[in-house]
């Protein structure tokens, strides 16, 4: 399963501006929900309503345009931080394929204290590459936003039991490989995060060799029960093999996982490809960049996240598409050497948003 279908996230009206700081993101939230669907072309005469509008609702669009230009014009971030995703269309066009609901408009922002409700007394594993520990800090930083105050904001804590094990064999001592926070506990509930980098997901070793000494034999997945976990979000990283090698592992990983434990809920997110050239770019694209065939073999992504997808699903877990939103961001990347990997905050914050809709769906409205 992924939220909402593809042929209802497509290109157009993808980005409303928004700004991510003290009091304007509140007034830029409340401006843009009242405007209702807004194009990616900020002008009032891009914008196209339901039938002919009154006199009155005219007037109050103009209104909210003007004042919602004026905040824009207040903003003092990182171009980056200037765009989220919104799915287009009427309330008549897609739903959200894991609660059923209807999927269009602007997502809702990210609320941490509803984050942490569902997920009380949960712990939660996030497992994969760097990318994938982007994944888990971006939880960090979102919830941490609505601690109630510095004390209680969320921290990765101190290592312990595995992770410390993990830690004490690693290559790189001062690359940590293993982390755990207490993340919700500032708001009140009982959460745990968890991250192990992994870049093979392999199922009977805890990581290749380039992360840690051979001596070092326990896997990650041995350690679900004993630390409680009940929801896995796992990615393979953007470590290419070929193909055949891709499927054997990744199945052979899946059907572990599903047989040792089969109540947990396992939500496999694909993998995107970087922008070549990102630093010529201070906005989301508006065509899909061609990847060059090369060394890092991007171009070969899209195939094996069909394979993951057929996979996942087989083993009934849950897919999780980032690629559909992140592959317009060209912008927003670490840097000219970098352009792969995103900086904190930027559009893996959308990712967040994802996760939040989809245990949103699968833990409350199919309960």
């Amino acid at each position: 399963m992924s939220i909402c279908d593809k042929d209802h996230l497509n290109q157009s009206s993808r980005h409303v501006a928004f700004q991510d700081a003290d009091h304007v993101v509140t007034q830029i939230q409340k401006v843009t929900a009242e405007l209702g669907e807004v194009p990616a072309n900020l002008s009032s005469s891009a914008r196209q309503g339901k039938g002919a509008p009154t006199h009155e609702a005219k007037q109050q669009l103009e209104q909210l345009t003007r004042q919602r230009d004026d905040l824009i014009r207040q903003w003092n971030v990182r171009e980056a931080l200037k765009y989220f995703w919104k799915v287009p269309g009427s309330e008549a066009e897609g739903t959200d394929s894991v609660s059923g609901s209807k999927c269009s408009g602007p997502w809702e922002p990210f609320d941490p204290q509803k984050f942490c409700q569902i997920l009380d007394g949960r712990s939660v594993l996030i497992v994969g590459d760097s990318i994938s520990m982007l994944l888990a800090d971006a939880i960090r930083f979102n919830v941490r936003l609505g601690a109630k105050d510095e004390a209680s904001r969320v921290r990765w804590d101190e290592p312990t039991g595995y992770c410390q094990r993990l830690r004490n064999a690693t290559k790189k001592p001062w690359d940590p490989k293993c982390w755990t926070a207490d993340l919700c506990g500032g708001l009140g509930f009982s959460v745990r995060l968890f991250f192990v980098r992994d870049y093979y997901l392999n199922s009977t070793e805890a990581v290749n060799d380039f992360m840690a000494d051979k001596s070092f034999d326990e896997s990650w997945m041995g350690e679900i029960a004993a630390l409680n976990i009940s929801i896995v979000v796992m990615n393979r990283g953007a470590h290419y093999i070929p193909d055949d090698q891709f499927e054997r592992q990744m199945q052979s990983t899946l059907l572990a996982l599903r047989q040792t434990y089969p109540d947990l809920l396992i939500i496999v997110r694909n993998t995107l490809a970087g922008h070549p050239g990102c630093w010529l770019h201070n906005e989301p694209v508006r065509d899909v960049l061609k990847l060059p065939h090369d060394d890092w073999h991007w171009d070969g992504f899209a195939a094996q996240n069909d394979i993951l997808k057929r996979l996942a699903e087989g083993v009934g877990g849950v897919y999780m598409d980032v690629n559909v939103s992140t592959v317009w961001r060209a912008d927003g990347h670490i840097g000219r050497r970098d352009c792969l990997h995103y900086c904190h905050p930027g559009p893996v914050d959308t990712w967040v948003q994802l996760l939040h809709k989809m245990l949103q769906g699968l833990l409350v409205e199919n309960t």
